[in-house]
């Protein structure tokens, strides 16, 4: 039998020929596969192409000759110029092979190793400025060629935070070093790495002494160094044996995972400031004994003071009463003529007595004004004033007085005492402007502020007594008004109780001013 079943195609022909069709469709896939290659090809070449241009580091590919056959933007910003003024240029243009040691060490290492570095040099820009570098390099094979790939890195910002940080602890070592107050960097075990001259010198040690000794055991007395900053005072072993008193401050130096790497220990010597304390607290117990000493002394005098009072207010006052009763029993049964010479003696009795009683009455309203405990309240003093005033009118009404109270003024201070001023002050005004057409009184701010003033166009006073006008009993008018000399006095001490001023002002004829204020 010959086979009945038919061939599929694509099969072999007799004899071991391919047909034709199965030829056609070989190639094709070839075609297909090697359009593929070529395609993945392309897409490498330009994710490397992408990679090269693209890249943060410079990039420059140099040919055997040393000549730059392609580079990338960050090459050439590093060296200063664009892309396509470097090709064609050699690495002797940029300064790259100045120093024959590196490039002898780099010959050596791409013969044995097909790379070199890294290793830091300077590139020399177009403009004559050099920038220092980290450089790299490694053989790579191109067009059946080798080229050297150069990996650049500018380190002009770093290498300057490099010097920056030595600067800096140039400084805190200098800084430490002759530092007045005493510093020791101590380890986290608590053991002395190093010390200043301060810190020796208060423990009595050298510098070079310290190191290697635990803090610890240096401490005598007091408080171990606070950890969070604080400060504890402690006493510490010198070395002669003795002790001395420091305030120390403990501040940790931590690295960026928080980890403690030392701590900086300072000492203060409180040598001076206990030895002050120790005298302050003498001076203060003297102060307080002599304070106990005047309290007793004052509490005494204020007794004796309440003594007189309490005397002058009844055993001088009941004889007074005694002399006037009887000088009046005596005028009734006599019935003198007021013109001889009995009626002018019990006249000038009585008139005496009375003298007295007035004068016993201001003694004790003037001790009355200095003993009194304040009670401060807020005081309308522009009311106080218009109801003072509205008194004295009732017992004069006759009188035309033309009185200016300003509004709204008040004060913080004890109501009575400050009525007591008040009173005084502006009874003075009434009495020594009778006689004037028109009387006039006027109550207000002070002018230049932080008081108020009173004054009246009366008869005024001579400057040249003004010292004494807040003296009690000195009247300045003395036999022409009524009065015992004692009101200013009482006014001064109602003020100078609240902690304020006065002052008066005048001339004779031309009226008086007077100006408080409260403190």
């Amino acid at each position: 039998m010959n086979g009945g079943g038919s061939e599929g195609p694509g099969a072999p022909a007799r004899g071991g020929i391919p047909e034709p069709g199965a030829l056609l469709t070989a190639f094709e896939r070839l075609v297909e596969s090697r359009r593929r290659a070529d395609e993945q090809r392309a897409e490498s070449e330009a994710f490397q192409r992408a990679l090269f241009r693209e890249a943060a580091v410079g990039l420059a590919l140099v040919d055997a000759d040393g000549r730059f056959v392609q580079v990338n933007p960050a090459f050439a910003r590093i060296a200063g110029y664009e892309p396509g003024e470097l090709i064609g240029l050699g690495r002797s243009d940029l300064g790259l092979e100045e120093d024959r040691l590196d490039v002898a060490i780099r010959d050596r290492q791409l013969r044995t190793l097909g790379r070199f570095g890294p290793v830091e040099t300077r590139i020399r820009r177009r403009d004559g400025t050099e920038v220092p570098i980290r450089q790299s390099g490694a053989v790579v094979r191109r067009g059946g060629r080798d080229y050297l790939l150069y990996n650049v890195e500018d380190i002009s910002e770093r290498q300057a935070m490099e010097m920056a940080l030595r600067e800096s602890e140039a400084r805190f070592r200098q800084a430490f070093a002759n530092a007045p107050v005493g510093m020791a960097m101590v380890s986290p075990e608590g053991t002395i790495i190093d010390a200043n001259g301060a810190f020796a010198r208060l423990l009595g040690h050298t510098p070079q002494g310290l190191v290697g000794t635990r803090l610890e055991d240096l401490r005598l007395a007091g408080g171990a160094p606070d950890p969070a900053g604080g400060a504890s005072d402690a006493c510490y072993r010198r070395a002669d044996g003795s002790g001395i008193w420091v305030r120390v401050t403990d501040a940790r130096v931590r690295n960026a995972a928080g980890e403690v790497l030392y701590h900086v220990i300072h000492l203060q010597d409180l040598t001076a400031e206990r030895a002050a304390a120790a005298q302050t607290e003498r001076h203060q117990r003297e102060l307080e004994e002599r304070v106990a000493e005047r309290t007793a002394g004052l509490e005494l005098a204020n007794s004796e003071l309440r003594a007189f009072s309490y005397s002058v207010s009844h055993d001088l006052r009941a004889p007074l009463r005694s002399i006037l009763g009887f000088s009046e029993v005596l005028a009734e049964t006599l019935d003198p003529d007021p013109a001889s010479e009995a009626g002018q003696a019990l006249g000038r009795i009585r008139r005496s007595a009375r003298r007295m009683e007035e004068l016993i009455a201001a003694m004790l309203d003037l001790s009355r004004v200095s003993r009194s405990e304040l009670e401060l309240e807020t005081v309308d003093l522009s009311a106080v004033a218009e109801r003072i005033l509205a008194e004295l009118r009732e017992i004069e009404p006759g009188r035309v007085v033309e009185a200016e109270i300003a509004p709204g003024m008040v004060a913080r201070g004890d109501p009575r005492l400050l009525e007591t001023a008040l009173r005084n002050l502006l009874e003075n005004a009434w009495k020594y402007t009778r006689g004037r057409e028109p009387a006039r009184i006027r109550f207000a701010p002070a002018p230049e502020g932080g008081g108020w003033c009173l004054e009246d166009n009366g008869v005024g006073f001579d400057p040249r007594h003004q010292d004494r006008l807040f003296q009690p009993f000195q009247r300045l008018h003395a036999g022409d008004y009524e009065g015992t000399g004692i009101g200013l006095a009482i006014v001064q001490r109602v003020v100078h109780r609240h902690g304020g001023h006065i002052r008066g002002e005048g001339r004779p004829g031309e009226g008086a001013r007077f100006c408080f204020d409260l403190g």
